[in-house]
Formats: structure tokens, sequence, C-alpha cells
């Protein structure tokens, strides 16, 4: 037997505890400090101790927000010895209805022998002093267009409970007989020619059982007459009078008849963002029933996106009025103008205004819309309840205004959470994972196109994230100020999109070829002309030549051909077209000589002149034969032709016709020669 902790509650006033039924225990939920704190998913027994006297109250739960400060609980469904102890303390809208049959008299659960007890027994239990509740206020009262009207509050039951009776069970009708079609010729009203004959209902209300408050997680049991609507929608195999019985939406009863549950969670383990995206990515259209604290909400879907919702208890903010008065242009008086109006024509409120002429119809799907994210955004920070999805694709026709975008609301909702974080907080949390590889989750990469991203945010999401930068990298390469890239790729993983990683794994090959490829591609963009060749602007034809080769070498195919694909071969072609791009512009002399001219003037090209002329006497005298042609080389590529020139090239032209210079090899000369550069800047530039 499972031990199971109990722990006392004592509230002092009969109005703490009608506010705590009110505030959290109607809504299936118990929020207060219990020590020790409890782990989440503890299963816990209450014990509410009322400090003026009278019956206590049992109830039993999950703990699914642990803290030190108040833990929340989500209860089981009411017993009803809980029910007429509450009853006793004056909240008569905790009665049981009369579903539960006669009410046994109030009996404290036996504990487990491992389990601490009250104060009747030897080790006395945790008893906690209520903490004062926070106030909530109190909703609009304005009911929401095409809600379910409210069901009628429970019959009171006097203080000292007494045995209820089952409600006799009213007399069956005869089922009402049905007229065979009549032969043509027959009097005017008669059945049309082909018409199939009325089905008879073999169906009674005396055969239903009524649903207790608490079924609302169970179907009810199927019959004959109350059979589920098709996948499709467009047949049901029910008949009229027990269709016409349904209470409607967001009622057990017509959640019976949604077509198949396709899937199914709890918000315990997984939260209503992720439920949308892997919604969103399925392209889902139906309806997802959602049941919390016993509050219930349908969303439905078109393409992944919700579209409308129908609630049983709509908070502040999720009313269509909220909607509608804080955009559209619509006093107060004459919201409960069509309010009025749509109590005595049955015309849906919002609906009504449009038939007035008071708003458009565009206006009213723009405001259906604005509720749809308000709910929405609301339900991200849901942490307990249910959920379950019915394919439906009736939601496409019935529901014609534009969806909301699904992606740019989650979206700005992380972004808003992360902006609540201060740098010193972004800072302390990322430190631990500097060293750790960004990488893209698999069955979310698609969506990453799809996100409405601009400018650095979009470069580091579409360029660099599949790559598998690591955090330190991605500061360097990111193109975003520290602390706002930190923030983004925060933002980016708590939405699912990237994940960290110590270990690329199978992957490490792959990403490392494209990080060294992408920084290549940035340094051949950035650097321009010769540099990018890897070449000084003194250079000559045939090292601009060498310079492109050596580019292309290193990024050859076939020394990535066991990890390539697409992205590698894109990166590969765009380093190829760039290193094109430069060897066509200074493969000619003048081309070459149009490029020095923007870096350099007239002067400064007869300073070089001089210069290498110079370095390469040095050089021959040394016999440094391959460095020497080079310099010589560069005098006649640099000195431009005017007279004060005529004499360095004259001498350059005599020195290249000696044959230990003009057949030298450069080998491992190229130091040298970068060498002679550095000190040809170092003076003209």
């Amino acid at each position: 037997m499972v031990s199971v902790r109990v722990v006392q509650v004592v509230y002092d006033d009969i109005s703490e505890l009608q506010k705590i039924w009110r505030l959290y225990l109607k809504h299936g939920a118990l929020v207060t400090r219990i020590l020790p704190v409890p782990e989440k998913g503890e299963r816990l027994a209450v014990q509410i101790r009322p400090g003026w006297g009278g019956d206590e109250i049992y109830l039993t739960g999950t703990v699914v927000q642990p803290s030190s400060a108040m833990s929340v609980m989500q209860l089981d469904d009411l017993e009803i010895t809980a029910r007429v102890a509450l009853v006793s303390h004056g909240i008569e809208e905790a009665a049981p209805p009369p579903a539960f049959g006669a009410i046994p008299a109030v009996r404290a659960p036996e504990p487990s022998p491992e389990t601490v007890t009250g104060p009747a027994r030897e080790a006395p239990a945790e008893t906690i002093k209520a903490p004062e509740p926070v106030p909530i206020a109190a909703p609009e009262p304005v009911p929401i267009a095409a809600e379910p009207p409210k069901p009628r509050p429970p019959p009171t039951i006097p203080s000292t409970p007494k045995p209820i009776p089952p409600p006799p069970a009213p007399k069956p009708r005869p089922p009402p007989t049905i007229e065979s079609p009549k032969p043509a010729g027959a009097r005017p009203g008669r059945q049309r020619r082909g018409a199939r004959p009325m089905r008879q209902s073999g169906s009674s209300t005396a055969n239903r059982k009524p649903l207790s408050s608490g079924s609302f997680h169970k179907a009810p049991p199927s019959s004959p007459t109350l059979s589920r609507v098709s996948k499709t929608g467009e047949s049901v195999d029910m008949d009229a009078r027990s269709a016409s019985s349904l209470t409607g939406p967001v009622s057990p009863d017509t959640e019976a008849v949604l077509p198949e549950v396709a899937s199914k969670g709890d918000f315990g383990h997984e939260s209503w963002r992720d439920v949308l995206l892997d919604l969103f990515i399925e392209r889902a259209t139906g309806v997802i029933v959602i049941h919390a604290f016993r509050e219930n909400r349908w969303c439905y879907l078109v393409d992944g996106r919700p579209t409308h919702y129908l609630v049983d208890h709509a908070h502040p903010g999720e009313y269509l009025s909220d909607a509608i008065l804080k955009e559209c242009d619509v006093s107060a008086g004459q919201w409960t103008e069509a309010l009025v109006g749509s109590k005595i024509s049955g015309v849906a409120p919002g609906d009504y205004l449009v038939k007035r002429g008071v708003i458009t119809e565009r206006e009213l799907h723009e405001a259906l819309r604005r509720r749809a994210a308000a709910i929405t955004r609301n339900l991200l920070t849901a942490n307990f309840g249910r959920w379950t999805y019915h394919p439906w694709t009736p939601v496409r026709e019935l529901f014609t205004w534009e969806p909301i975008d699904v992606l740019p609301l989650i979206l700005s909702a992380e972004r808003a959470n992360m902006a609540r974080m201060t740098d010193d907080e972004i800072t302390k949390t990322t430190e631990p994972h500097l060293d750790k590889h960004v990488s893209l989750a698999p069955e979310r990469a698609d969506l990453l196109e799809q996100l409405p991203l601009e400018g650095a945010e979009r470069s580091l999401a579409r360029e660099l994230l599949p790559g598998g930068w690591t955090m330190k990298e991605l500061l360097v390469h990111g193109g975003l100020t520290e602390k706002d890239l930190l923030r983004f790729v925060w933002v980016l993983k708590a939405m699912g999109f990237v994940r960290l990683r110590t270990d690329e794994g199978s992957d490490s090959k792959r990403n490392r070829a494209e990080r060294k490829m992408y920084v290549a591609l940035k340094d051949i963009q950035r650097r321009k002309n010769f540099e990018a060749l890897h070449c000084h602007w003194t250079a000559i034809g045939s090292e601009v030549q060498e310079g492109h080769r050596k580019t292309l070498d290193e990024f050859n195919a076939s020394k990535f051909a066991g990890v390539m694909d697409p992205r590698l071969q894109d990166l590969l072609d765009r380093i190829r077209a760039r290193a094109d791009e430069l060897l066509m512009r200074l493969k000619t002399k003048k081309g070459r000589d149009s490029v020095r001219r923007s870096l350099v003037g007239e002067s400064q090209l007869i300073m070089a002149a001089d210069l290498m002329l110079k370095q390469g006497d040095m050089e021959a005298y040394k016999s440094n034969w391959g460095v020497a042609r080079v310099c010589y080389e560069r005098v006649i590529e640099l000195a431009p032709h005017i007279p004060e020139t005529q004499e360095a090239l004259k001498r350059a032209k005599e020195k290249l016709l000696d044959p230990a210079i003009s057949n030298a090899a450069l080998g491992t000369e190229l130091k040298a020669i970068d060498a002679v550069g550095a000190a040809v800047d170092k003076l003209v530039l």
C-alpha cells in the first residue's frame, strides 16, 4: 500500500474558507504553503480544519508546482463527504447534485500505517496556518459570443445532511408512430417521392444516466442513439432527438460525440507551446479539448493555427467585449444593447452589431482573431491540465476568418519572458554553456525558415546555426552584440528550435567542414582584390594566378566528399565564384593598375618601385635568385612610364637578362617576399 502524506491546513475564519472555495477549491485547485516542500507529482491528502469548529474537509490531489512559498495542488474530484462538509460551513454551491444519490456521513479517509496522521493520533500531522489568499479580480460578467448558457446552480441542501433519494425515472414515452409512405396521388403535404422514411428512435430519456459533476473527464456510456461523428464530420449516425439533446460545445455530452482522439497529452509533461508547434507542423485541422482545474476550453484549429475558442469560464481579457471595445468604434452602451438584443433574438452579440451596422463583418472577424490570440497567449503559461486533439474538417468552412500566426505569437511571448532577465542574469546563465554547441532540433529545423526574423538575427538563424557553432564562436561571428545574441539564442532554445550539446556525435565532421567554409567565405568577401587572393598589392600576374589556384585547391569538393550536402556545396560554389571574380579583375596589368591606383597614388608607386629595385639588388648579392627575380619583375610592374622612372625600369630589365635570375624558381622564399611587401607598406602607405 502506497503511503500518502497527510497535511493539515487550519482556517480561523469562515470567510477565509469561503474565499478559498471561490478562488481555488471550486476550480479544482489548492494553493497553500506546504512544509517540507513536496516534490512535483507527489500525492498528498489535505485535512482542512475549521478553527471555529464543525466538520473537517478531506481532499486529495497531486502537486503540480512545488515552492517554498506557495505550492499548487491539482485536486481530485470532490468526494461527496467533502461536499457535504463544505455545505455544512455555508458553502451551498458545493452541494452534490442528485446524481450522487444518498449522502453518507462524513468520515475521514483511513491513512496507511506509514502515514503521519492528525492530532487524534500519536504522531501529529503537519499543521499549516493557511496564508491569506491572493485576491483575484472578479471576471467581467459579459458572456462571449456563441458560448453555451451556464448551467443552473445545483440545489442547496440543509446544513444537517439528509439522505437524498434518487430521482424517480420518468415514464418512457411510447415511440412515435411512423406512417408508411402514401402512394402517388395523395393529398398535398405527403412525403416526397424517393425520400427515405424517418428512422424510429430507439432511445428514451429514462434510459440516460445523469452525469456527475466531475464527469467531464470521462465520456458518457455509449448507446445505440449516441454514436460518434465520423472523422471527416460529413455524416452523423445519430437520430435528431439525440442530437438536439446535446448541451453544446464545451460540455461532456458533446465531447463524447467528437471524432476519435488523434493525439493527447498532459501540460505537466509538455507545454502548450510545444503542442501548438507540433500541430502546426502537421497542419492539423480540428478541435483541441482542454481540461484544466474544471475549466474547459475548446480550441478550433485550421492548418495547425488557432482560429476560435469556446470556453465555459472566461477570464478577464478573454471576452469578445474586450476585443471589440478596445479596437472597434463601439461604446459600452452599444455593447449592452447588443447583449440585450442577443437575449431577445438569439443572435450572437457580435453578429447583432454587424446586422445593426455598428461594425463591419471584417471588424468582427478581426476582434474574434484578437480574442483567439489573447487566449492562446494566456495558455502558454499553463503547467497543468489535459488535452485531446480531434480531427474535424468542417472547422475550415465554419470559421472563415484568418487564423492567428502561431510562430510570431510564440516568438513575441518568449522574447517578453527573456526581456525580464537582466544582463547579469543572462551572462551568469550562459557562462556554463560557452563551450557547448548550439545545434538545431531536427524536428523543427524547417520551421526556422518561417520565423519572422530580420537583419543579423535572420543571418544568424539561416547561415550559422545549421553549422553547430559553440556559444563562444557565435559571439565572434554572430553579428550581434553579446547580450542581444545570448537573449536570441535562449529564446530559440525556449521555443525548442535549438539544443545545447557537449558532443556533436556523428555530425561533428560535417559541421566542422561547414564552419571552415563559412569562415573562408566571409574572409574572401571581407578582403578586397589582391588581399582576398593572399597576394600583396605589388603582386604581378603570375602571383595572382597562384593565389587563385591555392584558394580553389584548399576548398576542393573532393576533400569533403564524405560529408558533402547541399549546404556545403553552396558554400563551395560561393567561394569559387568570389575567387573567379577577383581573378577576372586582376589577371591583366590594366586591371591590376586600376586597383592599385584606388589604393595608392603615382608618387607611392614610384617610391615602391625604387624600394623594390634596391631590395632586388640586395637579394641578388645574397644569391637569393628567386626573391631577386620577383623584386625586379615588380619594379617593371609598378613603375609608371614617366621620365623619373626610366632609369629604374632599364636597370630591372638588365638584371632579368641574367640567366641565374630569370631562370630561378620560387620555392621556400615566400616568407622573404612577404617581408619585402611588409617593408614597402611600412614606408609607402
